[in-house]
């Protein structure tokens, strides 16, 4: 709305009201009493000069000079034309002035004055004047009319000069400071404001200068984080159809391969190529929820960073062992190095490091076509604690254009995320290498040319550890500790699987029958309770954490009073569950339960976990550790062979890797590495492949490093 009334309208009509009230005032009050004191000032005026005419005539009358008495009033009323009527009279009432009687003036503005002629203290004579005020009276109003009006000019032109001078010290400015507020609020920040100054309106101009300042600052933060939520929402939006589609692939070859291994009339051929697929596309899918789980973990602030000490060098060269088939199935060289003094050891958390390698080299492995793959390690600063340790993978592939640099490490965007894109994946690893290396005290970075390949690198800040020779890479059990032994099939171990899924019971069930143990089974924490304390002779206890009825967290706890109210010894309770949080693992373990199981279960780690608490049970008779004696050696250059050729098997998810493994078995048998293979055997038997694949690596990997040659 335009306003009606302008501030300048305002001044001029303050000041003309000034202006009609002095002329009011003027009119009614100060005429009257100009006109009043222009009569005292004529009345007093005249008494003075007749007191100045009788002073005058007192010689003459002392002396009876009449003829000169005579020719000085004469003279006086020539003069003084206003004198109407001068009469002086003797004593004795003997007129003096003039002769004969003179009439009574009767105009209006004639007054009458009287003055005495004494010489000490005697009246000689008396002096009477009629004066006629009327002329003077009447210039008296045009005088006061032309003060009034040399007084208004003079009022006009310094109201005028106020006016100017508030016109270019306020109105000017309010109006430009209002233009200026107006383009605010249509956010437009370029209106220029008008000079500050030291008065109050500069104090006004300079806070309005700092409130647009602030709401231009605001409104581009806004703006910036308006169109950030825009951009995540869209990529989020974007990685969730991605999402759909990384999911929908894996469950896409398990339920169609489900369905044909349902069909009657397969060939043995048949049936296995089905199983590798599900098989295969099940692995995929675990390894995008576990990617998943890890950023969830990193965003909520769950992530635990462990430490423990470590050998560079054998994480680089066993990183890569877990790699050497799938490069060499593309016929890509791969090589690593630790660039620093062979030996020193560091304390961190070697699973997240090996993690955030593995990423890099697959990702260099996907993407590239030809060439070579280098991974390489340096400590590039040391303070007297901790040293700042860069680990970087470079590679010959299709590099990554200048504009889409910004994309990489972020959550839900990928360099390419076009329906179109060659290359599958989640765009989620990279976001997991950066947050990771920021949650242990580094950064993550890439350099990168497109068509001339990229450098992936990350640090990390790790604590100094010793300067040692332990080259195996295997980590010194803690005082204490009980080492997972797997368990041997053919055990007489009784199970009791407290579990509420009717699916998940017979998976669990399966996998403990293929280790040739028993089970039995119950629905809920409840029934885990009452099997418990009427005597069931469970060796051990896999218990679910959500269940009906009673949860196994509540269940491990009335199962534990009941334990110690008995002097009972403590039977193993091992959680299984689809929780896969450390604060999770926590609660089970504060409610009394002994080890920690994530689904999906495999076989492997049901095995190492089943036998390390069967070992370690009460009730069952300790291991006996046999004598030591001579161990046949194994030919290390015909177990690499061996190894090398069973590594593509494995990676492709050929079941033809479970015959060859045989030849590898009956090479060890008899050797320090038959119990190791053993296990690996059962890795196998329950087709987790990339496992048995990293095992094997590993185990090259440290006969490599205790036998260079």
């Amino acid at each position: 709305m335009r306003r009606t009334f302008t501030l300048r309208k305002k001044i001029f009509g303050l000041l003309l009201s000034i202006a009609l009230a002095i002329l009011g005032a003027f009119v009614l009050l100060i005429q009257p009493m100009l006109l009043d004191a222009v009569d005292r000032i004529m009345d007093r005026e005249s008494r003075q000069h007749l007191e100045i005419v009788a002073d005058s005539l007192l010689p003459l009358l002392l002396q009876n000079q009449f003829a000169g008495i005579h020719e000085n009033l004469d003279q006086l009323r020539t003069r003084q034309r206003n004198w109407r009527r001068i009469e002086l009279v003797g004593e004795g009432g003997r007129r003096l002035y003039p002769l004969g009687r003179l009439a009574t003036s009767t105009l209006p503005d004639t007054e009458r004055f009287v003055q005495e002629v004494r010489f000490r203290d005697t009246t000689l004579a008396t002096l009477t004047v009629d004066i006629d005020f009327s002329e003077d009276r009447a210039k008296a109003p045009q005088l006061a009319l032309a003060a009034f009006l040399i007084i208004a000019a003079i009022v006009t032109v310094a109201m005028v000069l106020v006016a100017l001078f508030l016109e270019f010290t306020v109105g000017r400015r309010a109006r430009e400071l209002g233009r200026a507020a107006d383009r605010l609020a249509n956010r437009d920040y370029a209106a220029i404001l008008p000079a500050a100054g030291t008065d109050e309106i500069g104090d006004l101009v300079r806070s309005f200068g700092e409130m647009r300042d602030a709401v231009r600052s605001y409104d581009i933060s806004l703006n910036d984080a308006r169109k950030a939520a825009e951009a995540a929402n869209h990529a989020k939006s974007d990685f969730l159809s991605m999402m759909g589609h990384e999911l929908r692939t894996p469950l896409n070859g398990m339920l169609g391969m489900a369905q044909l291994l349902l069909m009657p009339n397969l060939t043995e051929r048949e049936r296995q190529d089905y199983a590798r697929i599900i098989l295969t596309s099940g692995q995929s899918l675990l390894t995008l929820l576990n990617d998943i789980l890890d950023l969830s973990k990193i965003e909520s602030g769950k992530l635990r960073i462990e430490s423990a000490e470590f050998d560079p060098d054998d994480l680089i060269r066993e990183t890569l062992a877990l790699f050497s088939a799938s490069a060499t199935s593309k016929q890509l060289l791969l090589a690593g190095q630790w660039r620093a003094s062979c030996g020193q050891h560091y304390r961190s958390d070697t699973q997240r490091l090996r993690q955030m390698l593995s990423k890099l080299i697959g990702n260099a492995i996907k993407f590239t076509a030809h060439g070579k793959i280098v991974v390489e390690g340096v400590e590039v600063a040391r303070d007297a604690d901790s040293a700042v340790l860069e680990f970087s993978v470079s590679d010959t592939g299709i590099g990554i254009p200048a504009e889409k640099l910004d994309l990489l490490f972020r959550p839900f965007s990928q360099a390419d995320s076009s329906s179109t894109r060659k290359y599958g994946g989640s765009g989620l690893g990279l976001s997991i290498v950066r947050s990771l290396t920021e949650r242990m005290g580094g950064d993550a970075g890439v350099d990168s040319v497109a068509g001339s390949g990229s450098r992936f690198w990350f640090r990390i800040r790790a604590g100094i550890g010793s300067a040692g020779d332990n080259a195996d890479g295997v980590a010194t059990p803690a005082p204490g500790e009980v080492r997972a032994v797997p368990v041997r099939a053919g055990s007489q171990a009784r199970v009791l699987v407290v579990e509420d899924n009717m699916i998940n019971q017979r998976v669990v069930e399966a996998l403990l029958r293929k280790l040739g143990l028993s089970a039995a089974l119950v629905q809920d924490g409840q029934q885990a309770v009452d099997a418990i304390t009427r005597g069931d002779a469970a060796d051990i206890v896999l218990m679910d954490v959500n269940m009906p009825v009673m949860d196994g967290c509540t269940a491990t706890e009335r199962i534990r009073h009941w334990e110690v109210d008995n002097s009972l010894p403590r039977r193993p309770i091992i959680a299984l569950t689809a929780n896969a949080f450390a604060e999770d693992r926590e609660r089970c373990l504060r409610a009394g339960m002994d080890d920690y199981l994530a689904k999906p279960v495999t076989f492997a780690t049901l095995q190492a976990v089943l036998g390390k608490w069967l070992r370690a049970a009460p009730e069952l008779p300790p291991a006996t550790s046999s004598a030591v004696h001579a161990r046949q050696q194994v030919d290390r250059e015909q177990f690499v062979g061996l190894v090398d050729t069973i590594a593509p098997l494995l990676v492709q998810n050929r079941f033809d890797a479970i015959d060859r493994f045989k030849d590898l078995q009956a090479l060890v048998a008899g050797s320090d590495l038959e119990a190791e293979i053993d296990e690996i055997d059962g890795i196998l038997n329950a087709f987790d492949f990339d496992l048995a694949l990293e095992r094997l690596r590993r185990m090259v990997a440290i006969q490599l490093a205790k036998d260079p040659k």
